[in-house]
């Protein structure tokens, strides 16, 4: 009875033991990086689908703002056309996984940090390691390191905010309807549509053309959260 007894729970042993490695090995996935939008996000092939991720935990520079092509850059050397190791923590409302990237070890997220190339994105960045990696912020900063160089640089938050407030979506709809044949890009992937001053409107997947905001609803595509066509 006894024997029998430990034979059991050492079977229950072996099968939690398995389920474990099971589940984090659908947690992380390796994949080759085939695109990169900016600094903090871009696609990467993911076995035979592609897989549009987003790096946890930071805002890297947008488009408009200095030091966003040394971000893209940085990345871009370490990622771009190689595999990397992609440990999935969430999905954002763009259906992109959200998550760690990793090359030789290393967390790509971290060394921008690290290098003063992007803001520890406090609102959403909830993780243990949060708290080292606003400190390695701070040192950046001291250091004047990467966009720190800037005497007040602004957050690409506070900038997406202040570039809402500057294109209302009556003004995007009406400045867009003044340039013949221009007007809104649908992503045919995640059925979101953006307007012209989206950093989305002519991603990879936006092949689809609308000329009014009505087009685009009708045709069962949900407005982009950022630019709010």
């Amino acid at each position: 009875m006894i024997t029998g007894t430990g034979h059991g729970i050492r079977t229950i042993c072996w099968l939690g033991l398995f389920t474990a490695l099971f589940a984090g090995a659908s947690w992380a996935w390796t994949g080759k990086v085939i695109e990169l939008e900016d600094g903090d996000s871009g696609r990467a092939l993911k076995g035979w689908s592609t897989v549009e991720f987003r790096l946890y935990g930071i805002d890297a520079p947008e488009h408009e703002q200095p030091f966003s092509r040394k971000a893209k850059s940085f990345v871009s050397r370490r990622l771009l056309w190689k595999e990397m190791e992609f440990r999935t923590l969430d999905r954002d409302q763009y259906g992109r996984e959200v998550g760690l990237a990793y090359r030789g070890g290393r967390c790509i997220n971290e060394q921008l940090i690290e290098s003063g190339l992007a803001w520890v994105y406090r609102p959403y960045c909830k993780e243990s390691f949060c708290t080292k990696w606003m400190i390695l912020e701070n040192q950046a900063r001291g250091k004047r390191a990467g966009l720190w160089r800037q005497s007040d640089p602004t957050p690409p938050w506070e900038f997406r905010r202040s570039t809402k407030t500057k294109y209302s979506p009556s003004m995007v709809d009406f400045l867009t309807g003044l340039v013949k044949g221009r007007g809104y890009h649908g992503n045919v992937s995640s059925k979101v549509f953006h307007s012209e001053q989206c950093k989305h409107y002519n991603c990879k997947n936006c092949t689809a053309r609308f000329s009014s905001r009505d087009e685009a609803l009708r045709a069962g595509f949900k407005p982009c959260s950022m630019c709010r066509p």
